[in-house]
C-alpha cells in the first residue's frame, strides 16, 4: 500500500497537478471542483489501480446518494434520522453482502475495492450532515471531489464534508518550511511502514494462521508485538496520506495522538484512529443515546449505545464473528472506563499502572482481530 501510494510516478505527477490547481484556483471558480473530480478519477485508476468496474460502482453509489437526498428532502425536514437511513441502508446492504459473499475469486470485485469501507463511512457522515441540515449549501462537484480525494482514499484519515470544503476554500499556502515539514512526515511514514513494521511481523500474531497454532507461552508477547506492529504500519500510512494531502494544499485530519499513553480504553479510542472514533461517537453513539434516553436506565443506555457503536466498528473491519468479538471486547472496556471515572485525579504511579493496563487490554483484544479463531478449512471450533 505504501509503495502504491508514495512510490507511483503517476501519483506524484497528479499530486503536483492537484497542488497547482488548489493553489491557483479559488473555490468560487467552479472549475476547481470539476478539475479535482477529473484529477482524482485519473489518480484512482492509473495511480492507485482502481478498476473501471470499481469506479463505476462508486459513481453509481454517488448518483444514488444525490438522488436519495433529493427524494427524501421532505422527510428530512420532519425525521432527518429516518431520511438518512433510507438513503444509506441500500449502500450498506450491498457492501455488507459483498463482504459476506465475495463476487470475485480474490474477494475484491466492483464492490470491494481498496477504500470501499472508507467511502462507506464518508457516505454515512455526508448523508447525515445533509439530512440534519449541517451541510445545507453542499455542492455536488465538491462532494464528488470529497469522496474521490486520492491521497486519503484507500486508508484515510477520513475528512468530514465540511472539513474538506473548508480546506478547499482556504487551502494551505505552501512555503519552504511547509515543504520541509511535509516531506519529513512523508519519509517518517515510509520508514515506519517499509522498514520498522516488517521487522516485527515474524514475532507478532501475524506469524500464525489460527489461534490453535499459537503456543500459550508465546501468546502474550505476540499480542504486544502486534500492537506495536499495527501502530507503526497504520500510523505510518496515515503519515503518508496526511503528507500527500498536505502537499496538495488540503489539510487532512490527524488519526493518531500517542494512543499507547492512554490511561483507559475510552481515552485510547480518542487517540487511536481518531477520524473513525469521532464518527462512532458523533454519528452513532450520541444519536442512539438520545433516542434511548428516558426509555431505559442511564446505565443501560450507555451500555447499549456503546455496544452498538463498537459492533458496527467490528463489522466495518470485517464481516466475521471474530471482528464482532473484538468490537464487544472494546465496548466492554470503554463502558467499564466510563463507570470508573476520570484518571486525571489519580496519582502518577496509579496513572502509570492504568496506562500499562490499557496497553495490555488493547493488546489482548488483537487476538480476535488478527487471526482466525479456527484453522483454515474449518477444522476447529467456531
Amino acid at each position: 500500500m505504501a509503495s502504491t501510494l508514495a512510490g507511483s510516478g503517476m501519483v506524484w505527477i497528479l499530486l503536483v497537478v492537484g497542488a497547482i490547481l488548489v493553489q491557483a484556483l479559488a473555490l468560487r471558480d467552479r472549475r476547481l471542483a470539476l478539475s479535482l473530480v477529473i484529477l482524482n478519477t485519473v489518480a484512482l485508476h492509473w495511480g492507485l489501480g482502481l478498476s473501471w468496474p470499481a469506479l463505476a460502482s462508486l459513481a453509481a453509489g454517488l448518483a444514488w446518494i444525490f438522488l436519495g437526498l433529493a427524494l427524501t428532502r421532505g422527510l428530512a425536514s420532519r425525521r432527518p434520522g429516518a431520511a438518512a437511513l433510507i438513503v444509506f441502508l441500500p449502500l450498506f446492504s450491498l457492501w455488507f453482502l459483498a463482504r459476506r459473499v465475495p463476487i470475485h475469486p480474490t474477494g475484491g470485485g466492483a464492490l470491494l475495492f481498496a477504500g470501499a469501507s472508507y467511502a462507506l463511512v464518508k457516505a454515512w457522515t455526508f448523508i447525515k450532515d445533509v439530512q440534519d441540515g449541517k451541510a445545507r449549501t453542499w455542492d455536488s462537484r465538491i462532494a464528488v471531489a470529497y469522496f474521490l480525494h486520492f491521497p486519503t482514499f484507500q486508508i484515510g484519515p477520513m475528512h468530514l464534508y465540511g472539513e474538506f470544503e473548508t480546506a478547499l476554500r482556504s487551502p494551505r499556502r505552501l512555503g519552504p518550511g511547509d515543504l520541509v515539514d511535509l516531506t519529513y512526515r512523508l519519509l517518517k511514514g515510509l520508514v515506519k511502514v517499509v522498514f520498522l513494521a516488517p521487522l516485527l511481523k515474524p514475532y507478532s500474531l501475524l506469524a500464525f494462521s489460527s489461534l490453535a497454532e499459537v503456543p500459550p507461552a508465546s501468546l502474550p508477547l505476540a499480542c504486544i508485538v502486534f500492537s506495536l506492529l499495527l501502530y507503526l504500519d497504520f500510523s505510518g500510512l496515515s503519515d503518508i496520506s496526511c503528507a500527500l494531502s498536505g502537499l496538495m494544499g488540503i489539510a487532512a485530519p490527524e488519526n493518531f495522538r500517542s494512543p499507547f499513553l492512554a490511561a483507559d480504553p475510552a481515552e485510547f479510542w480518542r487517540r487511536w484512529h481518531m477520524s473513525l472514533t469521532r464518527v462512532l461517537t458523533s454519528y452513532i453513539f450520541v444519536p442512539l443515546s438520545r433516542i434511548l434516553t428516558g426509555r431505559m436506565p442511564a446505565v443501560l443506555t450507555a451500555a447499549l449505545a456503546t455496544s452498538v457503536a463498537f459492533l458496527l466498528c467490528g463489522v466495518w473491519h470485517g464481516a466475521e464473528p471474530r471482528y464482532l468479538l473484538w468490537g464487544l471486547w472494546h465496548a466492554a472496556g470503554v463502558f467499564a472506563a466510563g463507570r470508573m471515572g476520570p484518571t486525571r485525579s489519580r496519582s502518577p504511579l496509579r496513572k502509570a499502572l492504568c496506562v500499562l493496563g490499557t496497553f495490555l487490554f488493547v493488546s489482548a483484544g488483537w487476538i480476535f482481530f488478527a487471526i482466525p479463531l479456527a484453522p483454515p478449512g474449518g477444522g476447529g471450533k467456531p
